[in-house]
């Protein structure tokens, strides 16, 4: 899988295409993109979509330009979705090596990044900046092989957060896991505007008596089985392609099911597990390196960003406050 991330302000794009799928989240700004010569607006957090050899123009659009730009919304909720809460640059390879197939790639997204044009350093030239990705065609799921839609822009708030943590997962220390099972959710939410309804419907709809149990058994066995593959390399960690691999299933089959079953997608349940030993590590006494490391996490960094998020607290503040309650 190739990922690429693009932050881009300022420069056009003449007429072109890619080989490869693009996902992309407009974070500031309107960008026009161009398909078929009929130009679409898409503003501040709405997703823009454009199929593997589609051709398209791209281009900034002025504040003032039209009403739906003045009127985006912004990503609210919480202020780690927020697009601009920091930068996000290009994807950055996980530590150590990742499965063929699956590994973020440093190569620019048709050289956008570092788009360095004379309309760039204009003054009068409006700023549009969004997050990108590039994903061929082997890691898409069945339903968006052949992508097609009149549109390239989607309306799909929640697919565009989804987008913004993938980017800022790429650009940080982060497992596989988590990369992976975070660009599952965006794919998934993506093939839900594709699909007949029956396609989003549970799995078991239309089941009923013995195959429905079987088909219940099944699941839970699978489920069973990545929840302790999970458990059991904690420290080590797993990926979500070697997880399927192992229980027998496609990569977004057990992302699903596993998230049906549990509540939890796959890395949000493997850093539920991490953080609840570090916790146990600091009240121990271990320092805040030996507690990251030893919890599984990449390094402290990875461990305090989680740690502050879900307890409220950054880890040495829930080791000073253990110390202080029992002394």
């Amino acid at each position: 899988m190739t990922l690429a991330l693009a932050s881009s302000s300022h420069a056009s794009q003449p007429r072109h295409a890619h080989d490869s799928l693009v996902l992309g989240v407009v974070t500031a700004g309107t960008r026009r993109i161009e398909t078929a010569g009929k130009p679409t607006l898409v503003p501040q957090g709405a997703v823009f979509v454009l199929a593997p050899g589609q051709a398209h123009a791209c281009s900034p659009v002025e504040p003032d330009a039209n009403s739906d730009a003045k009127a985006n919304a912004k990503f609210n909720d919480n202020s780690d979705d927020k697009p601009g809460s920091k930068p996000v640059g290009k994807a950055r390879p996980d530590a150590g090596s990742a499965p063929q197939g699956q590994a973020p790639s440093d190569d620019k997204f048709n050289d956008e990044s570092d788009d360095k044009s004379d309309a760039e350093s204009s003054p009068h030239t409006p700023a549009c900046s969004y997050l990108a990705l590039s994903i061929t065609a082997e890691v898409l799921p069945p339903e968006l092989s052949s992508w097609r839609q009149a549109s390239p822009r989607l309306d799909d708030p929640a697919l565009a957060k989804a987008l913004v943590r993938l980017a800022e997962a790429l650009s940080a220390p982060t497992g596989l896991l988590e990369r992976q099972s975070l660009l599952a959710e965006c794919l998934e939410r993506l093939a839900g505007h594709c699909c007949a309804p029956s396609r989003q419907e549970p799995q078991d709809a239309g089941l009923t008596g013995t195959a429905k149990v079987s088909e219940m058994a099944k699941v839970s066995k699978v489920v069973g089985q990545a929840r302790r593959l999970i458990e059991e390399n904690l420290e080590a960690g797993v990926d979500l392609a070697g997880l399927a691999a192992a229980c027998g299933v496609g990569m977004f089959a057990l992302h699903r099911a596993f998230t049906r079953v549990i509540g939890l997608p796959p890395h949000a349940f493997q850093t539920h597990l991490r953080l609840r030993r570090a916790k146990e590590l600091l009240r121990g006494g271990a320092s805040l390196i030996e507690a990251a490391l030893q919890s599984g996490f990449c390094d402290q960094a990875h461990m305090t960003r989680h740690f502050a998020r879900a307890v409220g607290l950054s880890p040495a503040q829930y080791a000073q406050a253990h110390r202080q309650k029992n002394s």
